[in-house]
């Protein structure tokens, strides 16, 4: 077995390692459950009793401990943190400017590291995304606000250097989402619909459709069947003429006037005049 080779002679070396897994030295820590399958070596972590490999993916490596690992997993060491950190600010300040300090100093190594394991960052990057998505969203749209000018400055010179595949882009997603963007946009357009100002916007909307109908007709039996005067017949001015409706129901019914007697009548919603019948 891999682990009676191991500790076959206790001496030395082998020995310290020993007694450091399994007992206290220089201050009291928990016993660690070592457990050998298949040739690998798994240890039992100390706070949420979970079995996990014995290497540096789970463990943190620390040269005090059985094999440079901590006896506590990585999940479990971060959720201690993190929550040492809401409980006391003084520490987290202090965390934030020694790693602020520590990258100033090993700036180098830390590019290096991040040249190297690109993959491996962009990997745990994509699942903390799926099991965090509202810290990622509240996160996303925090630097939004923040960087909005510059984001937008961004996507404007991508747009124009990849109008192509921008456009491509565009078309597929359409086509592979026209279901979902149909059903969305029934929604929207019903819910749309039951606002207030749309509605006055609406009504407002179907009245001038309805006023240039008869605006239309008029004209169109004016042109056939009469020949506009030259002379306003109330104020008595020789001017363009134009036809006012009293009543807009009544198409053929018109009063002669230029624009300024035009404008007075709705002004002061005058009603006595006389009326002239197109199709009389």
């Amino acid at each position: 077995m891999l682990l009676e080779n191991h500790y076959k002679n206790k001496s030395g070396l082998l020995l310290w390692f020993y007694l450091l897994a399994t007992r206290t030295m220089g201050r009291t820590r928990k016993k660690r459950e070592v457990i050998e399958e298949w040739g690998k070596i798994y240890f039992i972590c100390t706070k949420c009793w979970e079995k996990k490999e014995a290497t540096s993916d789970n463990f943190w490596k620390y040269k005090y401990w059985y094999l440079w690992l901590l006896a506590s997993c990585k999940n479990c060491v971060a959720k201690n943190m993190r929550e040492r950190m809401a409980n006391n600010p003084d520490a987290r300040q202090k965390r934030i400017e020694y790693l602020m300090e520590y990258n100033k100093k090993n700036k180098d190594k830390r590019d290096k590291w991040r040249k190297d394991n690109k993959e491996l960052i962009l990997k745990k990057l994509k699942e903390d995304r799926k099991n965090n998505p509202e810290k990622w969203k509240a996160r996303d749209k925090k630097y939004y606000i923040n960087n909005k000018e510059k984001i937008l400055e961004r996507t404007k010179l991508y747009k124009k250097k990849n109008a192509e595949h921008y456009k491509r882009y565009i078309l597929e997603y359409m086509e592979a989402h026209k279901e979902e963007r149909n059903e969305y946009n029934k929604k929207y357009s019903k819910e749309y619909m039951k606002r207030d100002y749309v509605k006055e916007r609406r009504k407002r909307h179907i009245e001038e459709m309805w006023y240039a109908r008869v605006h239309k007709r008029t004209n169109d039996l004016i042109n056939k069947l009469w020949v506009r005067p030259s002379i306003c017949p109330i104020c008595w001015k020789e001017t363009i003429i134009v036809s006012h409706h009293p009543d807009y129901s009544k198409y053929n019914e018109i009063v002669w006037c230029c624009n300024s007697c035009h404008q007075y009548i709705h002004k002061w919603k005058i009603t006595e005049f006389k009326i002239v019948d197109l199709l009389a």
